[in-house]
């Protein structure tokens, strides 16, 4: 099962659980074109498909592809350091995220001519004395409980924040400083700020940019309702917000859905359902 396959199959199982459907999550699977994504039953032995698109503008895809491109070459600087300081960095930094804000319109090209420069402002004793600070107050520190923290997410897919909330984990604080940037990177970088604890494995990396996105939620529906499917089960639509924000539902995303569902009856469509993976609510669903 390809990448995708796994995480529409992820996304539809967290769905199932708040949607007001008894569905069987023991009977969800994933299906192939021409049929829609997922198949199911409910509790009462009805099947049911659904076909799954995620609601992402196209310049926000290109920059979370650029951003993972980028976090990969900086730790490829990190390799190419002698051993020694190698070493260092990877003892030293090894629990920091680094996140690198570029103004915008700064280009790929340009981003990566800055690598070395950048680097040489990640490394530095003061840096890591810093980092040491921090490592000092934080409240659980031991592997055993680095590593069951990272197994809780993972397991039960919540994100960082939600798992600080609960003990032990709630006593810890994660802290942050920004550096302070010569005159040669300002032109280019917003913001370089150190992050602890980040995950461990690291030094790790989270590039971005200012970037300006609309909500793609017609366009990705259109796409949908123009394939051709082959089913015999009721087929439903859901969308879902994950990587890109979410606009105001009120005052954006729901007078869209109009023109959607004006015409739903002439797709095979019965429902659509909008769905925030991130708040774990469901948004909008016609009809009622």
């Amino acid at each position: 099962m390809d990448k995708q396959s796994q995480n529409e199959l992820r996304v539809f199982k967290k769905f199932a659980q708040i949607c007001p459907y008894s569905i069987n999550l023991a009977t969800i699977e994933k299906r192939n074109h021409p049929e829609p994504d997922i198949l199911c039953k409910l509790s009462d032995g009805t099947a049911i498909a659904f076909e799954i698109v995620e609601c992402l503008d196209s310049s926000l895809s290109r920059s979370i592809y650029n951003s993972c491109e980028l976090g990969r070459a900086f730790y490829n600087e990190i390799e190419k350091l002698p051993d020694d300081e190698k070493n260092r960095v990877k003892s030293k930094f090894g629990d920091a995220l680094i996140s690198i804000v570029f103004h915008r319109d700064v280009s790929l090209i340009k981003k990566r001519r800055l690598l070395k420069q950048i680097s040489e402002q990640l490394w530095t004793v003061e840096n890591e004395k810093k980092i040491e600070e921090m490592e000092k107050s934080f409240a659980f520190r031991s592997p055993q409980e680095s590593e069951q923290f990272l197994e809780i997410i993972e397991n039960e897919n919540i994100t960082e924040d939600e798992l600080l909330k609960r003990e032990p984990f709630s006593k810890s604080v994660v802290q942050e400083f920004n550096l302070k940037l010569p005159k040669n990177l300002r032109d280019y970088v917003k913001r370089i700020t150190f992050f602890f604890p980040g995950l461990s494995d690291g030094p790790s990396f989270d590039i971005t940019e200012a970037v300006w996105f609309t909500s793609p939620i017609e366009k990705r529906i259109d796409e949908k309702i123009k394939k051709k499917y082959k089913t015999e089960h009721k087929t439903e639509l859901l969308v879902y917000y994950e990587l890109q924000p979410e606009l105001p539902a009120d005052h954006w995303i729901l007078p869209r859905m109009d023109s959607v569902t004006d015409n739903l009856e002439n797709t095979i469509f019965k429902r659509v359902w909008l769905y925030s993976v991130t708040q774990d609510k469901i948004i909008y669903v016609f009809p009622d």
